[in-house]
């Protein structure tokens, strides 16, 4: 049966961005947060505020119109109309054959960015110098807010979801343009978990900028991956100076493209 970091990955495959589990909770640019062992990403109170007295910079939004992800060869669709074709108003049905699957659709929507980060770099690398700021945090750089759309998780095989077509579509068309026809959900057959998304929701986010892996263990001075997590923060005994980490630009101690099985 799948699971959230199943459904995490997929979001990673697809689209290179981290989703968020639920898929349609709330994530602003600049929240702090953290990736769990699960490789789940789990926001702090922490925010940019926190660290600026005031929100960071945003870039231009680019509008996202009529997005789809989604494993195509594993989905059936299956329907009545006349010709072939579902008049408004008809039932369409997406089912899976024997595998587990996931849908990801953007209806209207859009993307932002933090447009400059370099003052907001400084102040993370102040703040992990004054202990405030923990080795696994990561500050969230770009998002997707998805202001009508979906995503479903079939968590096991023959499942299957069944909507009401908002405008005629043939019925052995490809499984956007089925998804595109109308959302106007119905039932599900199996086990099936579906999110609808309204105007604030956030399924991906990117540019989660934080601390490099390969200095963890030298700035804790230790292993890492066996210190609680409320005590992952820089040490006295620091194999890296506060001298060093001064002397390099702010962006040295960060990164922000990251694989999802470099996840703790």
């Amino acid at each position: 049966m799948t699971s959230p970091p199943d459904y995490v990955r997929w979001v990673y495959e697809k689209t290179r961005d981290w989703g968020m589990w639920q898929p349609f909770e709330t994530l602003d640019l600049g929240d702090v947060g953290y990736f769990t062992k699960e490789k789940l990403f789990v926001a702090t109170d922490s925010t940019v505020m926190d660290l600026l007295g005031t929100q960071p910079t945003r870039g231009s939004q680019h509008s996202v119109n009529n997005l789809i992800f989604g494993n195509h060869k594993d989905f059936q669709i299956s329907g009545h109309g006349e010709g072939g074709v579902a008049e408004i108003g008809s039932t369409l049905t997406v089912s899976m054959g024997k595998e587990k699957g996931f849908l990801l659709y953007i209806a209207e929507g859009h993307t932002q960015k933090i447009r400059n980060i370099t003052l907001l770099l400084s102040r993370m690398r102040d703040e992990l110098l004054a202990k405030n700021w923990r080795l696994n945090y990561a500050l969230v750089g770009k998002h997707l807010v998805a202001t009508e759309g979906f995503a479903a998780i079939f968590k096991e095989g023959n499942a299957s979801l069944a909507f009401t077509v908002k405008a005629p579509v043939s019925v052995n068309q490809s499984l956007p343009a089925t998804v595109k026809a109308g959302a106007d959900f119905q039932r599900s057959s199996g086990e099936v978990q579906l999110f609808t998304f309204g105007d604030t929701s956030t399924p991906t986010f990117g540019c989660a900028w934080r601390i490099r892996s390969d200095l963890r263990d030298a700035l804790l001075d230790g292993r890492a991956d066996r210190t609680p997590q409320q005590d992952l923060v820089f040490s006295d005994r620091s194999r890296i100076t506060k001298e060093e980490i001064l002397s390099h630009p702010p962006d040295w101690l960060f990164e922000k493209q990251y694989t999802f099985d470099a996840l703790p």
